[in-house]
């Protein structure tokens, strides 16, 4: 993973980035495809610094104003993938230069940044991937997790049956793109993160990879407490709701981003790839009233743009 911070224009997390990059490496063990960058000349628009040969993903990191302290802190999205298999080639991963150093200050950012670069390796992508389908509407949604290695690593803790649960609360993009809150809100792909000092990436959470077509290595994976107990049942489900609020501006800010992504679309990409930046964009946003950060996963069908 080749995650490169451009421009300077508040303070340095190069090495928390870095961090990031680093941690994802250690549980993706097999190699993609390498793409020879001068085919996407011109068709990158944001990225500048990218390296002659992208082995195997390419993220590019910058922080710009997005709306003053507080509400949307970042987003992140993948933008081109391979054709065949749909894993990424290209991503992008930005932050409200004024919100980082805040983050940093209270010993969220590196939980945050981990989770962002999940959403750009593919996590939430559940039904791109053929691994979740949603049996509801995007209005009222309920969502099922297919994919098999998940599934098969459910089975394994005591009292869990069938598959991992997903989210179906608390709105578009945090529905439908992470682990359910209640179950397993202490995991690093639910949607709530930043107010524990522990936000594991679990074995369940690796199996996605798995299950999205990465070769993984177990052996990485952060204990888990297990999500079927009764103990960790009922202090998950007392905490962790994103205000109608905070779903609002995520709905609007993902929308506005998709469109730009849209109306921006590169032409001309080479046949074996594919844009995929229009599809969902990663958000995290801060809830002021109860100081929490979420992360909310906006598909383009989840803000009417489906048939655009």
């Amino acid at each position: 993973v080749d995650a490169v911070r451009q421009f300077d224009y508040s303070k340095d997390w190069t090495l928390d980035l870095a961090a990031a990059a680093a941690r994802w490496e250690q549980i993706i063990v097999g190699d993609l495809p390498e793409v020879d960058s001068s085919l996407l000349e011109g068709l990158v628009t944001v990225c500048t610094e990218i390296p002659p040969v992208i082995d195997d993903l390419y993220i590019c990191a910058f922080d710009t104003f997005i709306d003053g302290v507080s509400g949307v802190l970042g987003m992140a999205s993948p933008t081109m993938a391979h054709r065949d298999t749909m894993l990424p080639v290209v991503g992008e991963i930005f932050f409200d230069e004024k919100d980082i150093q805040r983050l940093l200050d209270d010993g969220s950012f590196s939980s945050v940044i981990l989770h962002e670069l999940g959403h750009v390796l593919g996590y939430g992508y559940f039904d791109m991937y053929g691994i979740g389908v949603n049996k509801g509407s995007s209005a009222a949604p309920d969502w099922e997790y297919t994919g098999e290695k998940a599934c098969e690593k459910w089975s394994l803790y005591p009292g869990c049956t069938g598959c991992p649960p997903i989210e179906n609360d608390y709105g578009p993009g945090s529905a439908g793109a992470h682990w359910d809150e209640e179950t397993m809100g202490q995991d690093l792909m639910s949607s709530a993160l930043g107010d524990e000092s522990y936000n594991p990436i679990s074995d369940l959470s690796i199996a996605v990879l798995e299950d999205m077509g990465y070769d993984v290595d177990y052996s990485t994976a952060d204990v888990l407490e297990n999500p079927c107990s009764r103990r960790h049942l009922r202090r998950e489900r007392i905490h962790r709701r994103p205000s109608p609020k905070v779903e609002k501006i995520a709905k609007n800010y993902a929308k506005r981003i998709l469109l730009e992504q849209r109306k921006n679309a590169p032409k001309n990409v080479p046949e074996d790839l594919i844009f995929i930046g229009d599809r969902a964009v990663s958000l995290i946003i801060r809830d002021e009233d109860s100081g929490e950060i979420f992360g909310f996963d906006v598909a383009a069908e989840d803000v009417g743009l489906d048939d655009d």
